[in-house]
């Protein structure tokens, strides 16, 4: 990832904090990355869409999601129940997933159901009751997902994260990926993202950070240590006034890869290939695989 010097490439220490989901530009646009939701979509688009009669004549797109990279002995922390609502979500239908390609078990802590419930916010939706947490811990389940499997959930199902450590030889690896049914989203930011290598919206329409807010602030030595010798240039601010003086860190967004590389080295985006994420595919009435619909 031509972000990083060798020193990131070494340890692997690719985004600040525990959750590891990397925020660089060019971790959406590897081709390994780009083979993997290909397959998922061959795979899983058919069966799980294509029967469904209901659905037939309607947009299917491909969200882009990020990678997550989990060290051994890292600690996760955990999140209280939650929503992830798509700010578009008057205009379709949004589903979650990710591929777990480590060598241990994976999970996802969800209340079954959920998902038929009214709610009325978009993105981190966390806000329950005493009452209704209750409720969720009594009905919650843990579903499996081992390594080498892929697991697919409603976006407004209610779920949670358990605090937990990072076991196993391998990084804990997991490719993040969404679908949407219905009125295509985010269509400009996407072909924009495509066009320059650049980091796309989250399927929740943030912007993709390589570290959190709060390292501004709280956590400004970490913040310094991390930077040091790990980020192309272009990736650093010039300078940062922090309370222990001025340093260079790096940026908290990423410019696209095009502005400040001479020459990408990257497969382009074809016609079919960009059809899946701007939302050119329809669901066919007579088959079960999309087919594509130009743009008039």
């Amino acid at each position: 990832m031509p972000e990083f010097t060798k020193v990131a490439r070494d340890d692997y220490r690719f985004v600040a904090g525990a959750f590891g989901a990397l925020g660089n530009p060019s971790s959406f646009h590897l081709t390994s990355v780009r083979n993997l939701r290909e397959q998922a979509w061959n795979r899983w688009v058919p069966s799980l869409f294509g029967d469904d009669p209901s659905l037939q004549g309607k947009h299917i797109q491909m969200l882009f999601d990020r990678v997550s990279l989990r060290h051994r002995g890292d600690t996760i922390g955990s999140e209280a129940y939650h929503r992830d609502i798509c700010p578009e979500r008057k205009l379709g239908t949004v589903y979650g997933g990710w591929i777990n390609l480590g060598d241990t078990n994976d999970s996802f802590i969800c209340v079954p159901r959920t998902q038929k419930d009214p709610y009325a916010s978009t993105g981190f939706v966390g806000k329950f009751t005493a009452e209704q947490t209750r409720e969720f811990k009594l009905r919650e389940r843990t579903i499996p997902v081992p390594p080498g499997h892929m697991i697919i959930f409603h976006q407004r199902i209610v779920h949670r994260i358990a605090n937990q450590r990072v076991k196993g030889h391998l990084p804990r690896l997991r490719v993040y990926m969404g679908f949407a049914i219905g009125r295509p989203i985010f269509v400009d930011q996407y072909r924009e993202a495509m066009s320059k290598y650049g980091a796309p919206p989250l399927p929740s329409g943030q912007v993709p950070p390589l570290y959190p807010r709060l390292y501004l602030v709280n956590h400004q030595t970490k913040l310094v240590d991390f930077s040091r010798g790990r980020f192309a240039h272009a990736c650093l601010y010039e300078t940062r006034e922090l309370r222990e003086g001025t340093f260079q860190v790096a940026k908290r967004y990423f410019p696209p890869l095009i502005d400040f590389l001479s020459e990408v080295d990257l497969s382009p985006y074809l016609v079919c290939e960009s059809a899946r994420y701007l939302g050119s595919m329809v669901l066919g009435v007579d088959e079960l695989v999309p087919r594509y619909v130009p743009d008039e």
